[in-house]
């Protein structure tokens, strides 16, 4: 009697365990969906062709970046712009391979507190020859002060914190934290997203800059042998050097829609191993000006401002 006492309690045991496997099987397959995924969001950058962006700030606005064989231009519909290349491969990278920290949400009612409805959230599409490559809502961001036993330190070696972006993909329903600041790098203006070269060269391989003014005040800087001449005079290394230093990467973000008044101004560059190009400007009630090396593009500033200071002076300062 014993003997069957045994058995039934195994059988009985057996029974239980398996309906809690069953439970189990029918659980996970419910919920199967609401697993963390390893990636969001999945494409090769080479194979973006356009991006469609709703920044938050334009309250359904829509900019239309678009890549060309030479960069890429931006448009908000009614005008096209050369872009600033490095700013949008810097977002493409950031989303081609998109990967969550952990699921913030599973329901749509939490999509407001996260700020990732159409409304609250920049929306972004990228797209190759019209074909969905990802679509993200990008909502709210959070920082979290780090922990006093678990510490992480930025090269100054002060704690530091962690950034995370809430963000949801298009037709479904999941809130994720993703890592960065996502939404820094979305949520702009038109002219943020502009290429504001002035100029962007290698001022070592410079060798002969032609300045034209008004009246008289025109002259010529040339390198012979090693040596740079102001109209036939020797220049003073130290000074020329000081004003090429800066020149190699110049930029402007004042924009306009283009120059004012006729050229006054110019400076022309030739080099070895370069492209001429040449910057020229408008002096007069205002100060406009444009280069050639971001054709298209003007900009305005004031008489001692940041391009007209460093780029337009006079052939004293190379002088002894």
């Amino acid at each position: 009697m014993y003997r069957k006492l045994n058995i039934k309690l195994l059988a009985i045991v057996f029974a239980v365990l398996l309906v809690i496997t069953v439970i189990v099987k029918i659980s996970d397959s419910r919920s199967g969906d609401r697993t963390l995924k390893s990636v969001l969001v999945e494409f090769n950058s080479d194979d973006v062709t356009t991006i469609k962006l709703y920044p938050k700030a334009l309250n359904g606005g829509q900019l239309t970046f678009e890549k060309q064989t030479d960069g890429w231009i931006v448009s908000d519909g009614e005008s096209k712009y050369r872009a600033d290349s490095a700013t949008i491969q810097g977002i493409v990278k950031q989303f081609e391979k998109l990967e969550p920290i952990r699921m913030a949400a599973t329901k749509q009612e939490r999509w407001s507190s996260f700020e990732v409805t159409d409304s609250l959230a920049s929306r972004i599409v990228f797209e190759n020859e019209g074909d969905v490559l990802g679509e993200v809502y990008v909502g709210k961001f959070s920082y979290r002060q780090p922990k006093n036993n678990m510490q992480q330190y930025n090269p100054y070696g002060r704690p530091q914190g962690t950034m995370n972006t809430y963000v949801r993909i298009a037709d479904e329903d999941e809130v994720y934290a993703v890592d960065g600041f996502l939404g820094m790098s979305l949520n702009r203006q038109l002219n943020d997203f502009r290429d504001r070269t002035v100029i962007n060269s290698n001022t070592a391989q410079w060798s002969k800059m032609v300045f034209s003014y008004p009246a008289d005040s025109s002259f010529t800087l040339i390198k012979q042998e090693g040596k740079w001449m102001v109209d036939g005079v020797l220049a003073d290394s130290a000074s020329v050097a000081d004003y090429l230093k800066p020149l190699g990467r110049l930029q402007s973000s004042l924009f306009m829609d283009k120059m004012v008044g006729g050229v006054s101004h110019s400076v022309r560059v030739e080099g070895v191993g370069i492209i001429p190009f040449e910057v020229t400007a408008s002096v007069g009630a205002g100060v406009s000006f444009a280069s050639s090396l971001n054709p298209g593009t003007f900009f305005s500033e004031s008489i001692d401002g940041n391009v007209m200071q460093k780029l337009f002076v006079g052939k004293g300062m190379f002088l002894k």
